[in-house]
């Protein structure tokens, strides 16, 4: 490498650490309190909840209500400056399925958009699970026909 790209590398990992300590930040301080919040409230349905911080620049949330039916949460961190927000459902055994992703700058996520993101995918892995009741009341009812 010549001395620009070099210099160029340096100043790009510090801006990326810098931006890990960021997300870092912004997990422990936003995202992490609207998961406890969303999981206190899904608590009276007897959800089960966890949080999982391995690896570096993701955090991923779980709300099981048994082992076949449970939704997992992903925010990562992303490029220089891009929070996301992934999920994916797994309902009755038909295994995984994968939902919205969304994004924000890391400076413009707030408890609100954490918030939202976690109801917006609790609301579609209910809505999955209703539409798994429902066809299980029509094979019940066909087959007593």
């Amino acid at each position: 490498m010549n001395e620009w790209e070099q210099a160029f590398g340096r100043k790009m990992e510090a801006i990326r650490e810098q931006s890990f300590v960021y997300f870092d930040r912004l997990a422990d301080e936003v995202i992490e309190p609207a998961f406890r919040r969303v999981a206190d409230f899904v608590a009276k349905w007897n959800f089960q909840t966890s949080m999982n911080r391995s690896n570096e620049g993701q955090r991923s949330f779980k709300f099981a209500l048994n082992e076949n039916d449970y939704l997992l949460v992903l925010f990562r961190f992303e490029g220089v400056d891009t929070v996301e927000s992934d999920y994916e459902c797994c309902v009755g055994g038909k295994g995984r399925i994968a939902g919205q992703r969304t994004g924000s700058g890391l400076r413009n996520a707030d408890q609100q958009w954490a918030e939202s993101c976690f109801q917006s995918a609790l609301d579609n892995f209910v809505g999955m699970l209703a539409k798994g009741a429902e066809v299980g009341q029509e094979m019940a009812e066909a087959a007593v026909s």
